[in-house]
């Protein structure tokens, strides 16, 4: 039942979100189908896209994130991503903050350690050293 969708291929966790369902509701409906936070409706819209969309509380787009948290990359099926979404819709101030916040949380940049000086001089005694 929980993996059975509806006539525009919505899942009982859209549905849920759809009608701004307790985060509670929500995550019983993942914890037996957790894959259903990966799956489009007929629109393209996944879930938490479903949640944007709809208006949903800022505990339940939250939520939906800290499942997942790459969500937030996907376009939805007119190519939209969460934030054209929330800014189209000119959704609360508080999904507004959730959404630009992992936005950028998912872009910061990954680093390269910088060498020091003791990690050039332990490379360069390593490389000596195998050739004696």
């Amino acid at each position: 039942v929980l993996n059975e969708k509806d006539d525009e291929d919505r899942l009982p966790v859209h549905i849920a979100c759809i009608n701004n369902a307790s985060v509670e509701v929500v995550r019983f409906l993942v914890s037996h189908s957790p894959a259903s936070l990966h799956t489009k409706d007929v629109y393209g819209l996944y879930p938490l896209y479903a949640a944007i969309y709809y208006r949903a509380r800022a505990n339940l787009v939250q939520y939906l994130l800290d499942k997942d948290s790459k969500m937030i990359e996907e376009r939805d099926g007119s190519g939209r991503t969460c934030l054209e979404i929330a800014e189209d819709l000119n959704v609360s101030e508080d999904v507004m903050c959730i959404v630009k916040r992992s936005l950028e949380c998912s872009r910061e940049p990954t680093t390269t350690p910088i060498a020091t000086p003791i990690d050039i001089w332990d490379e360069a005694f390593e490389e000596i050293s195998s050739t004696l």
